[in-house]
């Protein structure tokens, strides 16, 4: 499936973020995975989940920019892989970050526990209810599972965001912000990337 432009009508407008390292810095369980060395943990990550609420602030200006957008009248979403299970840990870290309130289920998005990690059907269940008029996210996946296909190759990836009609959307409705610690693009170890 593509993205595609719909008439809002009625529903009322929002803009749907993505939540770690796009509004939520996680720098505790991030440097601490650099010390260890190379490989994602699963199981760690959702040790952090559950207990890091207390360590986490919002990324520089997030927390500014979605005030603005709740006073502007535009319903601030968030719609994160975090698992469903460890929705009263989101809820807490969001809050604590600045960056709530939240409601799971309305204005906090979760994965369902052994869901797949795309985020276009909870991205439809949102347009459903409300018109998207942003989104903002830290990878491709955070604005279509088009980018998740495992068989595209970096030149059809560059391609697909550049040469096609979601070109456009760049800075036009998706922004797409720089992630400082983790990711295929990062480069260097504990001394480059975290002073």
């Amino acid at each position: 499936t593509s993205p595609k432009f719909d008439t809002c009508g009625k529903r009322p407008l929002a803009a749907v973020f993505d939540v770690d390292a796009t509004v939520l810095l996680n720098l505790g369980f991030e440097s601490d995975a650099a010390r260890r060395g190379p490989g994602y943990d699963q199981g760690r990550w959702t040790r952090w989940e559950e207990t890091g609420a207390g360590k986490v602030e919002a990324v520089p200006g997030a927390a500014e920019t979605i005030a603005a957008l709740r006073s502007d009248g535009i319903t601030v979403i968030f719609n994160t892989n975090r698992s469903a299970s460890t929705a009263p840990f989101t809820i807490e870290a969001l809050n604590k970050a600045g960056l709530g309130p939240v409601t799971l289920g309305d204005t906090l998005i979760l994965r369902d526990d052994n869901a797949p990690s795309g985020k276009d059907e909870r991205r439809w269940q949102i347009a459903a209810r409300y018109c998207i008029v942003a989104m903002g996210g830290d990878q491709l996946g955070d604005f279509s599972d088009l980018f998740n296909a495992k068989d595209l190759s970096t030149p059809a990836r560059r391609n697909t965001t550049s040469n096609t009609l979601i070109a456009p959307l760049w800075g036009h409705g998706w922004f797409i912000l720089p992630n400082p610690v983790y990711g295929s693009g990062l480069k260097g170890g504990m001394d480059e990337v975290f002073p």
